[in-house]
């Protein structure tokens, strides 16, 4: 058993068997338990431990920029007038954003009426999931999407159905843009070239958890191909 004191000189004694939790968002949580004199319990809460503080000690590993308590620490009266504080603290492991997950999804497009034609095409796409942890009150600018672009493919493929059976066909991006659309070039068997539209990915939030002084963050990057007409296969 290690002996520590909080700031005001009362003794607290940090118990073995501190645990560690990592998570895929680069999230951490370490949870520690001390013994504490019952008639200090609240010196100790008000100087050492209350929501926000740094984690009691030294030890911030496996931290990037601190671990701090979250939430209020819990209480269990033990023998000889003694308490123990179990009390859990939260960090990140990392600055950068993780690798998102990628879910593959085809798409069927068919002559939807748009002057660039869908037409009997099935298109492989990639949908884009993120998780990470930011420090509270950190703005984000979502309108930068160098992170996300980075790793977004173009279509993994594309197949062109004309009834009897589908075969895959060549494609590349096109130089045209135009508002929030890619546009591909592609060439049907006999050499007839034609062109499809993707519109560009969008960046929503889709859930945030709160730790204190950080947050977790789910973002979603993907494609809204069904106001195009795309149907999901």
């Amino acid at each position: 058993m290690s002996i520590t004191y909080t700031r005001d000189g009362e003794d607290v004694f940090e118990l073995p068997g501190r645990t560690v939790n990592t998570f895929a968002s680069g999230l951490v949580r370490i949870d520690n338990s001390y013994l504490v004199k019952t008639s200090n319990i609240q010196a100790a809460r008000n100087v050492s431990f209350k929501v926000g503080d740094a984690i009691y000690g030294d030890d911030t590993y496996p931290a990037v920029d601190g671990l701090f308590q979250y939430p209020e620490a819990q209480e269990v009266r033990k023998e000889y007038g003694m308490t123990e504080l179990i009390a859990s603290y939260y960090g990140r492991t990392r600055f950068d954003v993780p690798p998102p997950t990628v879910i593959e999804r085809s798409i069927y497009g068919y002559d939807n009426g748009l002057i660039i034609e869908t037409t009997n095409l099935y298109i492989s796409i990639n949908d884009l999931f993120f998780e990470f942890v930011v420090p509270v009150g950190e703005i984000i600018n979502f309108r930068d999407r160098d992170l996300f672009d980075s790793v977004l493919s173009e279509p993994n493929s594309v197949y062109y159905d004309d009834g009897t059976g589908s075969e895959p066909v060549t494609f590349s991006k096109s130089t045209f843009t135009y508002k929030d659309f890619d546009y591909y070039n592609y060439v049907l068997p006999g050499s007839v070239s034609k062109q499809f539209r993707l519109v560009r990915p969008s960046i929503k939030v889709i859930a945030q958890r709160n730790f204190g002084n950080f947050v977790e963050l789910e973002v979603t990057y993907i494609r809204d191909t069904t106001s195009q007409g795309y149907i999901d296969v």
